[in-house]
């Protein structure tokens, strides 16, 4: 593979580096571990996550084993290749740390890394579940990085990941909408209804967190969490009656986003 052919090839989605970035480094923080192995750690996701999808499709492309037109079942067995290689790595992480958060992380990571593949191989990655699956599958980086770093799956682990995976899947819905409303040359008021999915689907995330420190599952103080995309949503819904660009959607994502990473670190303890 040349240079110029890894580079069409090499994630160009940038808000799905940021949907490991961030549940990385609040692993990291859950683990208490900012070292060496923190380092080498990171660099084994990073690797896994660039290089999976391309050595996939470049083989699936290039191979003398496979045919222009690979089956289902090709797909399935090559596409299996990169993630056990993956997997061996992965032992000599988990090999130090507690056995059971270990088997736990394990066996979640498998069922949603097989549970994505199939959707990927019957061509629904882009479809509403797909996009779920992938924001779950990418998030699962913040307890699968505490486990590996010496931590344990716990309590703080599902609810980092959770508050993870509520706060990235915002982005379908913003951007489906967004996809759907350049489909059609609607008045401003009319591209917002186009943008009630996440509407909808932000009102019933701060329902569930009302709910969750009501039940006192998290500290109150979480609830400051939500701020930052509820004030994305208020600014991009104005914007949308002035025309909006995707520039300028990208410029409010990565500010909110950065602005969330740090409220999240800041309160795990």
């Amino acid at each position: 593979m040349t240079l110029r052919e890894l580079k069409k090839v090499l994630p160009d989605e940038y808000g799905a580096w940021a949907m490991w970035l961030v549940p990385f480094l609040a692993g990291a923080k859950l683990a208490h571990q900012w070292n060496g192995k923190t380092v080498l750690w990171f660099f084994f996701l990073a690797v896994f996550y660039v290089l999976k999808n391309p050595f996939i499709e470049w083989i699936l492309k290039n191979s003398v084993l496979f045919r222009p037109h690979p089956s289902k079942r090709e797909r399935i067995l090559i596409s299996l290749a990169f993630p056990l290689v993956g997997v061996a790595g992965a032992v000599w992480f988990f090999s130090q740390t507690d056995l059971t958060s270990a088997l736990i992380a394990a066996g979640i990571g498998i069922v949603l890394a097989l549970f994505y593949l199939i959707l990927d191989v019957q061509k629904q990655g882009r479809s509403l579940i797909g996009q779920w699956v992938g924001v779950v599958v990418l998030t699962f980086a913040a307890p699968l990085t505490a486990v590996a770093l010496g931590g344990v799956f716990n309590g703080p682990a599902l609810i980092v990941w959770t508050a993870n995976i509520l706060y990235f899947a915002h982005s379908i819905y913003t951007v489906r909408g967004w996809m759907n409303s350049r489909k059609r040359d609607t008045a401003s008021k009319t591209t917002v209804r186009l943008f009630r999915p996440l509407f909808l689907y932000w009102g019933l995330t701060l329902l569930l967190a009302i709910a969750a420190v009501f039940l006192r599952w998290v500290p109150a103080v979480w609830f400051v969490l939500l701020l930052p995309t509820t004030i994305f949503i208020g600014l991009f819904t104005a914007g949308l009656y002035r025309r909006i660009t995707i520039r300028q959607i990208g410029f409010l994502e990565v500010a909110h986003t950065l602005i969330f990473s740090a409220l999240l670190i800041l309160l795990i303890p």
